[in-house]
């Protein structure tokens, strides 16, 4: 035999025994198939944030905002996260790693979900329905990225890995995987400790079901100390982000002010009209402060305060759907939402998979969320990033339990082989979705070179601050190092503008209420679209007597940048 034929055999040989190897280790496996789904995707579909939340968090604790010192301020994340990233943006400031950490939980996320599918008898058949659920469905969470979305998948995964049967054929366990598992229960809470609780509440329905399983009770022993040491672990998250915000009297009180504004902003069904004129007189808000408050101003202590919130919504009823912010307005609607939609769909179509014995749990689980989408539709709020992770819970239970047919089962053997010919045409009709997001995505990114070459034009000076009531951050890509908005001095209109860390960035620049301070102010610049400006003419007209104009300093087809004058006062009749 030719050397070159020793050559071959011999590396034929090593990558049939490297297969073999992997496909008996259910870790590796799983760990090989979802870094090729997500090598495959950011190399065709670059993520980008959801929402500016993000963005926003990542200029906080890079001190890249009105305040050059970096704060470990992360909005509803824990605060350790925020000294994580401190540390981490000091060690390497243009590396993106508040970005590649969302990525990293998600990829845990998903692995950890096709670990515990491997898990089952028929390997195969998951491992091809998780990824066919990756390429129609899941791929979105690795386009538009959100730390809600993030906390709330990790939480269900860990709850569904931890529950579900790790025990191998002789009665061992798999350790590896139930420490996975709560590593996410621990990252979701990390996150997003609302997440984490909403999650339970949502598998609760599966804790039910479990405890009548037969069998089940004589496994929960083995999962003591991983249980006890989760939560542990979630109680020490939670007694820390506690004790810190108390620990201080400014962000103590800035907490109490978002819960009153979240109270009304949010969950209130507030609206001015003729009828409810009367309860904003008492507060002194005219129709376009109310349109500022739901448009993300409202910093001017005199006005907007927690007394005033309180007070207004106690006008409110709580109940009901109408004008809540980015919020489905019932459930019918968001059945018909193009992603919920699909999701229900992939549950339906994965379901019959599922044996009949199971139906009855995952119905059950399924009339449960519609409840939980009731109450957060008509008692708080259901965003799409909400929403979207919980019915991939559906599709991702049904794939769960999705089993083969033993082969003596002839009958529903060539049932089962039919239910594949019409897996497999709806997956090649699905594909047209992500080749759509992929053509987007190539939009977008053309979008943020833009942005980067507009930033660099507009040449901002260290003594300058920009108010930014509208500014297009969710264009900047997950991996971007938001370098371009490093010679900014940033003030965020967002749910973090009256923090003590926007405050004091304010008192850098003499600062105290930005939309009137920046009048006539030659280092204070207003970026903001025409629609804002004409309630900004209007809210300095009624609250300080003052007409103004806007001067451009720089437009672009992205943002617009104005500097603001004052042509004469209105004298008070």
């Amino acid at each position: 035999m030719r050397l070159s034929e020793k050559t071959t055999t011999h590396f034929t040989e090593r990558g049939v025994d490297v297969v073999i190897s992997l496909w008996k280790s259910p870790a590796l496996f799983s760990f090989t198939i979802t870094s090729i789904l997500f090598s495959i995707q950011l190399f065709f579909i670059h993520p980008f944030y959801l929402v500016n939340d993000d963005i926003f968090k990542i200029l906080t604790v890079r001190g890249m905002a009105a305040d050059p010192t970096p704060s470990p301020f992360v909005g509803y994340s824990n605060i350790l996260m925020g000294y994580l990233l401190m540390k981490l943006f000091a060690w390497i400031p243009s590396f993106p790693w508040y970005g590649c950490f969302l990525c990293l939980v998600q990829f845990l996320t998903f692995w950890v979900f096709l670990w515990s599918l491997c898990l089952k008898p028929s390997r195969w058949i998951h491992a091809l329905f998780f990824i066919g659920a990756w390429i129609c469905l899941f791929f979105i969470f690795f386009t538009y990225m959100q730390f809600t979305e993030t906390a709330l998948l990790a939480a269900f995964v860990g709850l569904i890995a931890f529950f579900g049967k790790s025990e191998t054929s002789n009665g061992g366990r798999h350790n590896g995987i139930l420490a996975a598992a709560c590593l996410l229960l621990l990252l979701s809470s990390f996150i997003r400790m609302d997440s984490f609780l909403l999650a339970l509440l949502i598998f609760m329905p599966r804790l039910i079901f479990l405890f009548k399983e037969k069998g089940f009770l004589e496994h929960v022993p083995r999962r003591r100390l991983f249980l006890g040491l989760t939560v542990l672990g979630v109680l020490f998250l939670w007694a820390s982000n506690f004790f810190w915000y108390q620990s201080n009297k400014d962000w103590a009180e800035y907490r109490q002010f978002d819960q009153a504004r979240v109270e009304l902003q949010d969950y209130r069904i507030s609206e001015y009209s003729p009828q409810t004129k009367p309860y904003f007189d008492s507060v002194g808000w005219s129709e376009n402060d109310f349109w500022l408050f739901k448009n993300w101003y409202y910093t001017n202590p005199q006005k907007f305060n927690a007394e005033t919130f309180r007070k207004l919504a106690n006008f409110f009823p709580r109940i009901g759907s109408s004008g809540k912010i980015s919020s489905h307005p019932d459930l019918l609607e968001l059945f018909f939402s193009p992603w919920d939609f699909r999701m229900m769909l992939g549950f339906l179509i994965f379901l019959i998979f599922c044996p009949r014995k199971i139906w009855k749990y995952l119905f059950f689980q399924w009339f449960w969320i519609q409840l939980v989408f009731l109450a957060l539709i008509y008692f708080y709020r259901a965003p799409d990033r909400v929403t979207l992770p919980i019915t991939a819970f559906l599709v991702m239970l049904s794939i769960f339990y999705a089993e083969k047919p033993p082969a003596y089962q002839r009958g529903e053997s060539w049932l089962f082989s039919l239910k594949l010919i019409i897996l497999s045409a709806i997956f090649c009709f699905s594909l047209a979705s992500p080749l759509y997001y992929h053509r987007d995505n190539l939009a977008k990114r053309l979008v943020q070179a833009q942005l980067h070459t507009f930033l660099a034009m507009v040449k901002p000076q260290d003594n300058q601050l920009y108010v930014t009531w509208y500014f297009p951050y969710e264009e900047l890509g997950v991996f971007d190092n938001l370098d371009c908005l490093k010679p900014f001095h940033l003030f965020l209109t967002e749910f973090c503008q009256t923090s003590p860390a926007s405050l004091k960035g304010l008192e850098r620049f003499g600062v105290r209420e930005p939309l009137r301070d920046a009048v006539d102010n030659p280092n204070v610049f207003v970026m903001c679209t025409q629609e804002d400006g004409l309630h900004y003419h209007r809210y300095m007209e009624e609250n300080y007597h003052q007409e103004i104009y806007a001067v451009p300093v720089f437009k672009c087809v992205h943002f617009e940048t104005y500097s603001i004058h004052s042509r004469k006062k209105i004298h008070q009749l």
